[in-house]
């Protein structure tokens, strides 16, 4: 049995579903050229935080994994920390700038299906999802 990677099978599904649609999904590259642009983004964002990685080539050959030092900063790290602090000087990117329970642009649209709230809908097709009791995991 031929082994392929997802890559490849996904460029081919695109093929299949839209003449050309290999070349959109893979944008000239092949599996290795997309590794390496992602993993240069990764080394780029490394750079800004001060975290030396090795280069592309070295890393691949290498074939092992890059130890990331712990900073105290990322170890406490609070989600929104800055807004918390200032929430004026900092504001989120809500209309109000502040965390929002209640959307009053959700609610314009009027959709029966999406409440400007956080509320439980039934599925569309009326099933009801199985009960925690009943999953194996």
């Amino acid at each position: 049995m031929k082994r392929r990677n997802d890559f490849d099978v996904f460029a081919d599904l695109a093929e299949l579903l839209k003449p050309g649609g290999k070349e959109i999904y893979t944008e000239g590259k092949d599996e290795m050229a997309w590794l390496k642009f992602f993993y240069d983004a990764a080394q780029k964002g490394a750079r800004a935080q001060r975290v030396t990685m090795p280069m592309f080539n070295a890393f691949w050959q290498q074939n092992k994994l890059i130890e990331m030092r712990r900073s105290e900063k990322n170890e406490q790290y609070v989600r929104y920390a800055d807004f918390r602090a200032d929430p004026v000087k900092n504001a989120l990117g809500t209309p109000s700038g502040k965390i929002e329970i209640y959307s009053k642009t959700l609610e314009k649209f009027g959709y029966k299906d999406c409440p400007a709230h956080p509320t439980w809908l039934a599925l569309m097709s009326g099933r009801v999802p199985p009960t925690r009791s009943s999953c194996s995991f």
